[in-house]
C-alpha cells in the first residue's frame, strides 16, 4: 500500500546532491542510485536526497526503511543460494557431491520405475592415480581431476547425473539408457580420457580410466544394489588389465 501511495502522488521531484545532516542542498540533476550495487547498503552521506512537494517527510523516511529491508532480504536470498550451491557442488571439480548424487540417483530410480524406463549406472576410477599424486604432487592431481570432470560433462547429456563419489572415483546415471547404450557411452569416455594430455605446473600427464556398469532393472531395483553390482564390474576391469569397461 505504501508503494502505491508513494508513486501515485501527482507532484514533481528533483534530485539533489546533498548531505543528509543538512537541509541545504545544491542542485545536481544527475540520476544516482540510493542503493550501492556492490554492498546493497543504502548510502548515507553524501548521497542523493529527494526533495518532495506535498509529501510528508515521514513517508519518504518510511520508503528508505522499506528499501533497506528489501536489500537485507536480497542479501539473505543470495547467501542461501551460495550455501546451497556449496552443499551440492564439489568445490574442486564443479560437479555434484556424493550426497547430492545419491539423492538424485534415488529420484531417477523412482522415476524410471514409475515410467518403466531403463537406467544405467557407471562408476569410474582413474587408473594408478595414487602414483600420479605421489610422483607429481596433489596440486597436479587436482588439475587432472578437474580436467577429467570437464571431459565427463562434455560426453553426457544435460539430463544425465554426474557426481564425484570420492577421491578419484566418479559416478554417472544415464536416464533412459540400456546396457548397450551404456557401454557405448562408457567406451567413448574411456577413449577420450586415454587420448587427453593434461598439462599442470610444467608437467605433462596422461591417464586412463576403468569403468564398471550396472543397469536398472536387470541388475537391481535400488541404488545400493546397483552401486554394489557396478563396483564388482569395476573391480573386474581393474583385475583384467585396467583401462577398460566391464
Amino acid at each position: 500500500m505504501f508503494f502505491f501511495f508513494f508513486f501515485k502522488q501527482k507532484t514533481a521531484y528533483e534530485i539533489y546532491q546533498c548531505d543528509w545532516s543538512s537541509d541545504v542542498c545544491s542542485s545536481d540533476l544527475e540520476s544516482r542510485s540510493l542503493v550501492d550495487q556492490n554492498s546493497m547498503n543504502l548510502r548515507r552521506a553524501p548521497c542523493p536526497k529527494i526533495i518532495k512537494q506535498n509529501i510528508p517527510r515521514i513517508h519518504f523516511e518510511s520508503f528508505i526503511i522499506l528499501a533497506n529491508q528489501f536489500a537485507i532480504q536480497f542479501q539473505k536470498i543470495t547467501l542461501y543460494r551460495k550455501v546451497r550451491e556449496m552443499s551440492i557442488m564439489d568445490s574442486l571439480t564443479g560437479i555434484g557431491t556424493r550426497r547430492y548424487f545419491l539423492e538424485r540417483f534415488s529420484e531417477e530410480i523412482h522415476r524410471s520405475m514409475r515410467h518403466k524406463l531403463n537406467l544405467s549406472f557407471l562408476i569410474l576410477d582413474l587408473d594408478y592415480f595414487k602414483q600420479t599424486n605421489d610422483r607429481f604432487g596433489h596440486l597436479v592431481g587436482d588439475v587432472v581431476l578437474r580436467e577429467v570432470a570437464v571431459i565427463l560433462k562434455s560426453n553426457l547429456r544435460e539430463i544425465d547425473v554426474i557426481g564425484r563419489y570420492g577421491g578419484e572415483e566418479f559416478t554417472i546415471v544415464l536416464t533412459g539408457i540400456d546396457r548397450e547404450g551404456a557401454f557405448r557411452v562408457a567406451g567413448r569416455i574411456r577413449e577420450n580420457i586415454e587420448a587427453a594430455v593434461f598439462r599442470a605446473y610444467d608437467e605433462v600427464i596422461t591417464t586412463t580410466v576403468s569403468i564398471g556398469i550396472s543397469v536398472f532393472p536387470e541388475d537391481g531395483l535400488d541404488a545400493e544394489t546397483l552401486i554394489e553390482t557396478a563396483d564388482k564390474a569395476l573391480y573386474k576391469a581393474k583385475e583384467t588389465g585396467r583401462n577398460r569397461v566391464c
